[in-house]
C-alpha cells in the first residue's frame, strides 16, 4: 500500500505532541490493528494513540485541515469490522482507559477508550457496577452509546440509559461537553456525532454477581433444546422470570464437549440465596453436563464469557430481534444451529424491565419487549469464512421471511453491515430527531466511518 501524501506532516506533528504513532512497517502495528473480525483489505495507513481530550482535538483538525480520511476505535469489537477503514488514520482510543468514580458513589467518568472489564474492574474495587454487556474486550463508548445489551437492562436499564453527561472533540476539532439535546443523539448514535472522549454514568452499590455457565447433554440435539424452549416458557408464566435474572441461550462449540445448548446464566441481586434457588431451576431445564455459576466481580464475569468468541475472526455476525421464542422462531433457531461450521454459534439478549420505559431524551428506538438474536457467523477459520456467512444469511433471511409476524424492529445496526441496517425503521419516529442532530452537530459528515453511519 502506497503511504498517503499527507503521512509524513502527521509524523512530524505526533512527535512534537508525543503522540504515539504505529506505522504498518512497526513490528507491532499487526498486534495493535487486531480487532474482532479480520478485514486485512482494508488496512489502515496508520494508528494513532492518543493520550487525552486534548491529543484527539488536535488530530481531528489535522485531518480535516489535510482531508486525511480516519475512523475513531474505542474497543475495535465491530461484529463487521468498521473500525478499519482502507488507507485511513486509525485514530485508537484505547491508551485513554480510565474510570473516576464520584466522591458519592453515585456516578463514574468513562474515558473514551475504556473496555468494559477496565470499567467493571474500576467500579468493582469500590463494590459498584453499572450495566455492560458480555464479553470484557468491547470498548465501553461504543456499546453504551450504540445501544447497551446485556444481563443487567432488564433490572438496571441498557448502556444508552446510564449516560448523564458526555465530553466529546467535535468537527472542527474543539473539545465540547453536549448539551441536552446532542446527549439525545448520543444515547444510541454517539459516535456519528463526534469522537466521544468521556462519558459521565450511573452506577449501583453490588459486590458480585452469580455468574456462569448451565450446559446441558446435546446427544440428542432436538429433544434438548425442544426441552430448554418449553422450560424457558412456562418459568415466563405467570409472575415470570425476575428481573434480576438474565438467562440467556446459547448454542456453541465447547472444547471437550463439542456443540452444547448453554444457558448463560446472570443475577444482579444482592441475594444470592434467592439467586441459587433460580439457578436450581435453570439447571433443571435440561440433562445437564455442566454448570459453574458462581459469585464473581462483573469483570470477572465478562473475562468468562471470552472463550466464546475469538479476536481476529473472519466473516461477520448477524441478528433479528423477535417479540419472543413462539414456536416459529424456536422451530427456526433449532433448524439453523443443528449444524454449525466452522464454530459458529448462537446467543440471545433480553430486553424488558425498565429499558421498556419511554425515554425521549434518547433517540434510541425499540422500547418493546424483545430477544436480540445473535447469529455468530464469524470463524477462526479463514478457509470457512464463506460458508459461515452464507449460514449466518440464510438463519437471518428464514427468520425474516418464515416469521415475520414474530420480528420486531429492524435489528441492531451494531450486528448489522450498514447496507442492511435501515436507520429509518431501526429508529422509528425517532429517525428524523437523529437526521436533523447529525446535521446540526457535524454538517460535513466528517464523523462519516460509524455506526449508524449517516451519509
Amino acid at each position: 500500500m502506497t503511504s498517503p501524501s499527507w503521512l509524513p506532516s502527521l509524523e512530524s506533528l505526533a512527535a512534537s505532541n508525543s503522540i504515539r504513532l504505529v506505522r504498518p512497517s512497526d513490528a507491532d502495528f499487526d498486534e495493535i490493528n487486531l480487532c474482532y473480525i479480520r478485514r486485512p483489505t482494508c488496512q489502515a495507513a496508520a494508528i494513532v494513540r492518543p493520550k487525552n481530550a486534548e491529543d484527539v482535538s488536535t488530530l481531528i483538525k489535522y485531518c480535516t485541515s489535510h482531508s486525511a480520511p480516519f475512523v475513531i476505535r474505542s474497543g475495535g469489537h465491530d461484529s463487521s469490522g468498521r473500525s478499519q477503514v482502507a488507507g485511513a488514520l486509525a485514530i485508537d482510543m484505547r491508551e485513554m482507559n480510565k474510570t473516576t468514580i464520584s466522591a458519592d458513589g453515585k456516578t463514574a467518568k468513562v474515558e473514551g477508550g475504556a473496555l468494559l472489564s477496565q470499567v467493571s474492574d474500576a467500579l468493582g474495587e469500590e463494590n459498584l457496577v453499572t450495566p455492560v454487556g458480555i464479553i470484557s474486550s468491547v470498548g465501553y463508548i461504543g456499546w453504551a452509546t450504540g445501544a447497551g445489551y446485556g444481563p443487567f437492562a432488564k433490572s438496571l436499564g441498557m448502556g444508552v440509559d446510564q449516560i448523564l453527561a458526555a465530553r466529546l472533540v467535535n468537527w472542527e476539532g474543539d473539545i465540547i461537553d453536549a448539551d441536552e439535546e446532542l446527549l439525545k443523539g448520543l444515547r444510541g448514535a454517539g459516535p456519528t456525532f463526534g469522537a466521544i472522549v468521556e462519558l459521565t454514568i450511573k452506577v449501583y452499590p453490588l459486590d458480585t454477581v452469580l455468574s456462569g455457565f448451565v450446559m446441558y447433554d446435546t446427544s440428542n440435539f432436538e429433544t434438548t433444546i425442544n426441552q430448554w424452549f418449553d422450560a424457558f416458557n412456562k418459568l415466563s408464566e405467570g409472575a415470570g422470570i425476575p428481573p434480576t435474572l438474565s438467562i440467556q441461550l446459547a448454542v456453541i462449540e465447547v472444547p471437550g464437549l463439542g456443540r452444547v445448548v448453554a444457558s448463560m446464566v446472570v443475577w444482579t441481586s444482592p441475594d444470592q440465596d434467592e439467586g441459587r434457588r433460580w439457578v436450581d431451576k435453570i439447571v433443571s431445564m435440561g440433562n445437564c453436563v455442566m454448570q459453574n455459576v458462581a459469585p464473581n466481580k462483573v469483570g470477572d464475569y465478562l473475562r468468562g464469557n471470552d472463550s466464546a468468541i475469538k479476536i481476529g475472526s473472519w466473516g461477520r455476525n448477524n441478528t433479528v430481534s423477535v417479540r419472543a421464542f413462539t414456536p416459529k422462531v424456536s422451530q427456526i433457531i433449532r433448524k439453523h444451529t443443528e449444524t454449525l461450521p466452522g464454530g459458529v454459534g448462537f446467543a440471545s439478549h433480553f430486553l424488558s424491565g425498565p429499558s421498556l420505559e419511554p425515554n425521549e431524551q434518547s433517540v434510541f428506538g425499540t422500547r418493546v419487549e424483545h430477544i436480540v438474536l445473535e447469529i455468530l457467523s464469524a470463524t477462526q477459520y479463514e478457509t470457512k469464512m464463506e460458508e459461515c456467512i452464507a449460514w449466518g444469511k440464510a438463519f437471518r433471511k428464514d427468520l425474516l421471511e418464515s416469521a415475520p409476524e414474530d420480528v420486531v424492529g429492524a435489528g441492531f445496526p451494531a450486528l448489522l453491515t450498514a447496507e442492511e441496517s435501515d436507520l429509518r425503521k431501526i429508529y422509528g419516529h425517532k429517525y428524523e430527531v437523529l437526521i436533523a442532530l447529525k446535521r446540526k452537530y457535524d454538517p460535513h459528515n466528517i464523523f462519516k466511518n460509524t455506526i449508524p453511519r449517516i451519509e
